[in-house]
């Protein structure tokens, strides 16, 4: 079960392997969840940056 505050998720093994590989060749990531997490916040932010260009395109 996981933390209270968290959800778990599932992810493909590959992409999961990439993951692993890449946390030990970078060690400013001290786990897997940390790199995710990481991924997932500049994925968000890139979002966010594409809704608001769009908007000022709009205008």
């Amino acid at each position: 079960m996981p933390a209270k505050g968290y959800k778990t998720i599932s992810l493909p093994e590959g992409l999961i392997e990439l993951v692993e590989e890449t946390t030990e060749q970078k060690k400013e990531y001290s786990n897997k969840t940390e790199f995710i997490k990481e991924a997932i916040r500049e994925k968000l932010r890139r979002e966010q940056m594409n809704q608001i260009k769009t908007k000022k395109e709009d205008n």
